[in-house]
């Protein structure tokens, strides 16, 4: 078990670089709407990514291909200098078990330990005939050294629109996409070096208008899918010095789905 996590795509700076098909271009990867994809030509495909050199400057500790077309069964393998996953074959698990049918699963791989390279690849094998993706996060995302406090919540938002009309019936207008997760979680034991390196700069960085990545759990392996949320801040509360021993700073976020 391990503490929640939050990400920003460190791979939006540095060159990617794969196959694809016509429009479906991989530099969609390192944009936020996951709507434009990158396609593979076939049932087969490698991406590498390049940070240029002298980075990454921290050691990248989650590797996330989000809304993607894999299915159970698919594989991927990360591997990065010495660094190797090994081949990951998706299961149930893998592709989420609560979910609708036309969701499009994130593969998410967790390393513990951080690896610090400059050169990364994901291979990947489909039983279909092409690989599609939304999203690529390659981050050093942050694991606090005390957990959420208790009363993490997950739920969900749900954007349909209801109105009563003159009749006296209700009209009802169902937002395409259904509706989207939802996390609320407060941070009260970050110390002054997590707060003044990492969570005040993915405020600065991130704002209410770019993506972070939650996960509650990123070694559970079984309810990873489930329980992790790729979406915006709703919004910057501000940070509270709380006390003057070695955790020192408290904040909430309230994190909403992108889809």
């Amino acid at each position: 078990m391990a503490n929640i996590m939050m990400a920003m795509p460190d791979s939006d700076s540095g060159t990617v670089s794969g196959p694809n098909q016509g429009g479906y271009i991989e530099t969609n990867l390192q944009e936020m709407q996951p709507t434009r994809t990158w396609r593979s030509t076939n049932s087969t495909a490698t991406l590498t990514f390049d940070f240029g050199a002298g980075n990454p400057t921290t050691p990248i500790n989650f590797v996330g291909l989000l809304f993607t077309n894999m299915l159970e069964g698919d594989t991927w393998q990360i591997t990065a200098g010495a660094y190797d996953s090994g081949v990951m074959t998706l299961t149930a698990d893998d592709v989420g078990d609560y979910i609708p049918p036309d969701y499009r699963p994130h593969l998410l791989h967790y390393i513990p330990a951080g690896v610090q390279q400059q050169n990364w690849s994901i291979s990947l094998t489909t039983a279909q005939s092409y690989i599609e993706a939304g999203r690529l996060y390659i981050s050093s995302g942050l694991v606090p050294t005390l957990n959420a406090s208790y009363g993490y919540q997950i739920g969900w938002s749900d954007p349909s629109a209801k109105q009563m009309m003159l009749g006296g019936h209700t009209q009802v207008i169902d937002r395409v996409g259904g509706n989207r997760k939802r996390v609320s979680f407060a941070l009260d034991y970050l110390t002054d070096l997590e707060f003044q390196e990492y969570f005040r700069y993915v405020d600065r960085n991130r704002g209410r208008a770019r993506d972070v990545m939650v996960i509650k759990d990123p070694e559970d392996t079984e309810y990873r899918q489930d329980n992790s949320v790729y979406g915006l801040i709703d919004e910057l509360r501000p940070f509270a010095f709380v006390r003057c021993n070695t955790y020192t700073h408290s904040k909430r976020y309230q994190v909403t789905e992108l889809i």
